[in-house]
């Protein structure tokens, strides 16, 4: 696994790995966020990446054997850090919990000196908040399979206003 870390647009090769890679997502929900033709839209990937958002945080990419297998990043937001922001991973590697395995540790690595640590999640992936709900509770957190230890750590707090959007949170307990 090769993760690259970017905090704006003047990486050409990882740049270039994102484009290539988001510009075949064609479902409703997610185009306006990930596709680089909507790279004016704010809530954009590509926007976000040339307007600042990542100068206190990083943006990572992932490579598995030479091919996109996910990128997310972390962010400062008024008195927290935002993990797996803008969070993406094709549908072939989506039951690999790369995410959880390879950036979880590095994140929190590099945000280890924050007191709040979120995860956050919106209307369409309210499937995540509800397994981290279930995990909270001592059940599984889905059905098929067992979720990385990790997210035993994240308590669901409720719902927050965040970039003008409302957020399903959980926070970090170390």
């Amino acid at each position: 696994m090769k993760i690259h870390a970017i905090q704006d647009l003047s990486n050409n090769f990882v740049v270039g790995l994102l484009k290539d890679n988001l510009k075949n997502i064609t479902n409703s929900e997610l185009i306006q966020n990930y596709h680089p033709d909507y790279s004016d839209t704010p809530g954009n990937l590509f926007y976000i990446l040339s307007h600042g958002r990542y100068d206190i945080g990083n943006y990572f990419v992932m490579e598995q054997d030479d091919k996109y297998a996910g990128s997310a990043g972390w962010n400062e937001f008024e008195d927290v850090v935002l993990l797996f922001t803008r969070a993406y991973v094709p549908p072939e590697y989506r039951r690999n919990y790369f995410l959880a395995n390879h950036l979880m540790p590095l994140m929190l690595k590099e945000t280890r000196f924050y007191d709040k640590v979120w995860i956050t999640c919106n209307e369409h992936n309210k499937s995540i908040y509800h397994g981290l709900e279930r995990l909270q509770a001592g059940r599984p957190a889905g059905l098929f399979d067992q979720w990385p230890e990790i997210y035993k750590k994240f308590v669901p707090i409720g719902t927050k206003k965040i970039y003008s959007t409302t957020q399903y949170v959980a926070e970090y307990r170390k």
